[in-house]
């Protein structure tokens, strides 16, 4: 009895594993697949990369939503992405600039649901922090038409992983800098007195900052926790069954077959 019980737990736990192994194989071929969409974008090859994301698309709807680890906002984000992937490789107004940055953004969201640790888009922090710096600079020095450009290139940059960051962080923390850049983008209403704007920009700077830091601190895998949980759970109660199994079966022996064990 005790060995069987002890082989369940070893069966159950090696299951898990399979689970989380075959969850990792399909979010691997999805990422593969938006891997390959940016580099045909890149390469104009559009109606290749077009056929690529009906395939994307083909795949992700045979898979369990469920077996994946994505809730129903996830799901809504990434539909939003592909279909403005989509578009933008149809319209043939649309620029290549654009139209990369689309698939970019795809490629990184995908990368984001599938990675639990360091994700791509957090890779692009000096980028982003680098751009911001110059924004910084020219409403420090009110260069007006310079910083509108400057607020054009961080709002582009920004927006590339948007997606991805709204799937891994706390909502709290996209609303702050969204609300920033509500403001800038209303800057020509709202010049007030240089000390306001500077302590603006030095507020979205802390704001901005805590996107990735947030994101790094919580490096924890939940699905790997939540294993070692379930598992060391199972095998406590287990262990803590057979060892009842025993002292109840010590205690229906006679007393002289007790002591003769002793």
């Amino acid at each position: 009895m005790k060995a069987r019980i002890i082989g369940m737990v070893i069966i159950f736990f090696f299951a898990l594993q399979h689970v989380s192994f075959a969850t990792n194989k399909e979010w691997s071929d999805l990422n593969r697949l938006s891997d390959e969409i940016l580099l045909l974008v890149q390469q104009e090859r559009n109606e290749e990369a077009q056929k690529m994301l009906k395939q994307f698309s083909d795949e992700f709807a045979r898979l369990d939503i469920n077996s994946l680890n994505m809730s129903v906002e996830d799901l809504r984000i990434l539909t939003i992405c592909h279909e403005q992937v989509s578009r933008s490789i149809d319209s043939s107004s649309t620029a290549i600039e654009v139209r990369i940055q689309k698939a970019m953004q795809f490629r990184l969201l995908v990368d984001a649901l599938q990675s639990e640790r360091q994700p791509m888009w957090t890779e692009m922090e000096d980028s982003i922090m680098s751009v911001f710096g110059h924004m910084k600079e020219t409403l420090e020095k009110g260069e007006t038409e310079y910083f509108q450009e400057q607020l054009h290139d961080f709002s582009t940059k920004y927006d590339m992983i948007l997606p991805s960051a709204k799937v891994d962080i706390n909502p709290e923390y996209i609303q702050r800098v969204d609300s920033h850049l509500q403001v800038l983008n209303e800057y020509e209403q709202i010049m007030g007195t240089e000390t306001s704007q500077i302590q603006q920009m030095n507020q979205m700077e802390l704001d901005l900052r805590d996107l990735f830091t947030k994101m790094k601190e919580d490096e924890a895998d939940p699905s790997l926790i939540w294993v070692m949980i379930t598992t060391g759970s199972i095998i406590i109660l287990t262990l803590s069954y057979v060892g009842w199994r025993k002292y109840y079966a010590d205690k229906q022996k006679p007393t002289s077959q007790r002591e003769h064990n002793d």
